[in-house]
């Protein structure tokens, strides 16, 4: 086996996840865990911290997650529930 074939399977070895997946698992994290900052995402969900970040962005722009203190998130009410106890 050559190094280049060795070295692109250690690239491969790391589990890959889409969008969705990543943005679950930090929603499921912040509903167990509490409102987390960007690095404890990170650590929590074995993620780059960028990866995490940018996550975290989209979901903060759909309403799913909200900034509780500077760099921290927490889950969002849904939408939906607050309608309910509205009524």
């Amino acid at each position: 086996m050559k190094s280049s074939e060795r070295a692109s399977e250690g690239l491969h070895s790391k589990p890959t996840f889409t969008r969705e997946e990543v943005e679950q698992k930090i929603l499921e994290t912040l509903a167990e865990h509490g409102p987390l900052s960007i690095p404890e995402i990170a650590t929590a969900i074995e993620m780059h911290p960028i990866t995490v970040d940018q996550s975290c962005s989209r979901l903060l722009e759909r309403g799913s997650i909200h900034p509780c203190a500077r760099g921290i998130f927490g889950v969002s009410t849904p939408v939906e529930y607050q309608a309910e106890k509205d009524t």
